[in-house]
């Protein structure tokens, strides 16, 4: 893929009895936002006028994976609610958008190294401890959305000791869920 990647792989699950996503339409200013920021930006040439979002701080996707019996597994986030999904109205084909998504685990950086952010990260988020990270290396740098998303985010492999885990993440998002993390057969 030409630099910069930033295509696209959504996949769609089904969640749990009772779960599901709604979505309300309300003014910016009816609610701070907690955790994002918003800028507004216009193109001198064309006047044209865009918002961009970010996350404060320095988004790093990291990737656990391991190999069991021949096979390499990565853990995953699965089932998070990612209700702007939906905002897109109907597809082209009549089906449905996927409200609930897998992606990988993230983090924003810290002062703290990256290696020593992704070992909190991991201990938080899977109960791993550092002894069970058998190795690290950096990914690529990408950029999730040119239209709308002004960030770079980062991305570490980090190869752990076979976890065959169902997690569920601590709530960071205000969402209903966070999600939960679970072995992907690659």
């Amino acid at each position: 893929m030409p630099l910069p990647p930033t295509n696209y792989l959504l996949v769609g699950e089904r969640v749990a009895a009772g779960a599901g996503v709604a979505i309300h339409e309300r003014r910016m200013n009816d609610a701070p936002l907690r955790f994002i920021s918003v800028t507004c930006h216009e193109d001198s040439e064309s006047g044209k006028v865009f918002d961009l979002v970010r996350r404060p701080g320095n988004a790093v996707d990291y990737v656990p994976y391991f190999f069991l019996e021949g096979e390499v597994f990565v853990l995953a986030r699965l089932g998070y609610p990612r209700p702007i999904l939906a905002a897109a109205g109907p597809s082209l084909d009549g089906s449905r958008h996927p409200l609930w998504v897998t992606g990988p685990l993230n983090l924003l950086r810290t002062d703290k190294p990256l290696g020593e952010t992704i070992e909190d990260a991991l201990l938080d988020d899977l109960g791993l401890e550092a002894r069970d990270i058998l190795g690290m290396e950096p990914g690529c740098k990408y950029w999730p959305s040119p239209g709308g998303i002004l960030e770079e985010v980062h991305s570490c492999f980090v190869q752990v000791t076979p976890t065959l885990t169902r997690a569920v993440l601590r709530d960071r998002s205000g969402l209903s869920s966070s999600g939960r993390v679970g072995a992907i057969e690659v």
